[in-house]
């Protein structure tokens, strides 16, 4: 193997610095446009990630929209977006952290649908959404809160579903089916929960 000059290491050193740069302008356009999945390639690619001051103009930028929204779908929107840009700050751009895994209301009472996420990056993995309506309507609106982050070639599949109520004594009950997608797994339906909700007591039933 022959030894680069000073001179030759300056330059691949120069080269491949302006291609990182290229790159994180890149993934900064990307999150900045809300194009996550993109993004994610790029990170994985040049493994490379947004500073601090970057992510705090899209996050200034996210609150602008908020200040704008007349809405609860605009509001909506708004909380999806903060939650990506707070966890690509914790952790990176890791799919599996930027969407939460569990989408419930302190107090709920309703309907939740399990459903598989796979593909634009993600791993095959399991999140769950509540939602007062059909739950094939629960399964649309994850399917927006998707493309919202620009995950646009995501497959997501449901896993059925359920009802939850949340009781007096720090209980929280799983019960119940979907007339859409049957039954979802309730006992993993309430480890999900259990996760989310610590100290609290889960029962599952029929």
């Amino acid at each position: 193997m022959t030894a680069l000059s000073m001179l030759e290491q300056t330059a691949v050193s120069k080269h491949k610095n302006q291609i990182l740069f290229k790159q994180y302008q890149k993934l900064l356009a990307c999150t900045a446009s809300f194009d996550l999945e993109e993004a994610v390639t790029i990170s994985r690619r040049h493994n490379i990630s947004l500073d601090s001051e970057d992510l705090n103009r899209i996050r200034n930028m996210v609150e602008a929209e908020k200040d704008r929204s007349h809405t609860g779908s605009d509001h909506r929107t708004v909380e999806i977006k903060r939650h990506a840009i707070n966890q690509i700050q914790a952790y990176g751009f890791m799919p599996e952290k930027i969407i939460k895994r569990v989408d419930l209301p302190k107090n709920y009472c309703g309907k939740i649908l399990m459903a598989a996420v796979k593909g634009g990056g993600f791993d095959l993995f399991a999140v769950l959404r509540s939602g007062d309506m059909w739950h094939r309507e629960i399964l649309y609106n994850t399917q927006k809160e998707l493309k919202t982050l620009g995950f646009h070639n995501t497959d997501l599949y449901a896993l059925g579903g359920a009802h939850v109520r949340f009781e007096a004594g720090r209980r929280i009950v799983v019960f119940g089916t979907s007339d859409d997608y049957g039954a979802c797994d309730k006992k993993y339906a309430a480890q999900l929960i259990q996760a989310a909700f610590k100290g609290r007591k889960l029962v599952v039933t029929d």
